[in-house]
């Protein structure tokens, strides 16, 4: 199959690149800050490489013109901007709270168009996977609203597009990790990290693996019949 990872070469998304290249597939993956890091991870994997800016319209369109005019199999939307704040709602800038999840889901839904009018027009088999969080399926801690209300916003879009989807064998499901120890989460305290591995039933964190693990099965023959499911990688944590 030929994959195109978003946010390829953060802790999750190199992870799921390198999980797919080594199921055999062909994966083009982006990448924003870390150039030399998606060269790297390119060269060591054989995967390609090329520059996106999930905020900036222009680099979207540019995806999503090459996603409308080649034969991709599957779409995994990893790719996500820092949050913008990590305080109380109260405390937040609204203008700053709505830029955020607009410009995030829009990036998303324009991708997932294109890739679904070309698999339409080629009338085969296809899968995306969206990326979630555990916090989609319980209560979410404090100080992080922005970034929630997004991810139920992708939740409410993963089964829509599943049920509307389904007859033309496009399957759309999403993963929702728990808390892992990535660049993503660098700026929390270690101890913080430390005390959710405790309280997991696994007592761990969630690795990038393990959501790589899911996102190959979702996107394979073997879950042909599975859409508009949201998988919990979190170790029992949640369901």
């Amino acid at each position: 199959m030929k994959i195109c990872v978003t946010g390829g070469s953060g802790g999750m998304g190199e992870a799921i690149v390198r999980r797919l290249k080594k199921d055999g597939h062909a994966v083009v993956f982006t990448y924003h800050a870390r150039g030399t890091h998606a060269e790297k991870l390119a060269g060591e994997t054989g995967a390609e490489a090329i520059l996106f800016d999930i905020r900036d319209r222009s680099s979207v369109d540019k995806l999503a013109a090459r996603i409308s005019e080649e034969s991709f199999d599957g779409l995994v939307n990893t790719a996500t901007s820092p949050i913008p704040s990590r305080e109380l709602f109260t405390k937040t800038d609204p203008d700053q709270f709505i830029e955020y999840i607009t410009g995030e889901l829009s990036a998303v839904v324009r991708l997932s168009h294109a890739f679904v009018a070309k698999a339409k027009k080629d009338a085969h088999a296809a899968s995306i996977v969206n990326m979630l969080t555990a916090y989609t399926l319980g209560m979410p801690p404090a100080n992080l609203s922005a970034y929630v209300t997004l991810k139920y916003a992708m939740l409410g879009l993963t089964r829509s597009l599943a049920t509307d989807l389904a007859p033309h064998n496009i399957r759309v499901n999403a993963v929702s990790p728990s808390i892992a120890e990535t660049r993503f989460t660098s700026d929390i305290p270690k101890r913080w990290l430390e005390m959710e591995a405790e309280a997991s039933p696994m007592m761990r964190l969630v690795t990038p693996e393990d959501v790589a693990g899911a996102v190959a099965f979702l996107l394979s023959p073997e879950a042909g019949y599975i859409t508009g499911v949201n998988i919990p990688v979190a170790g029992g944590g949640v369901c």
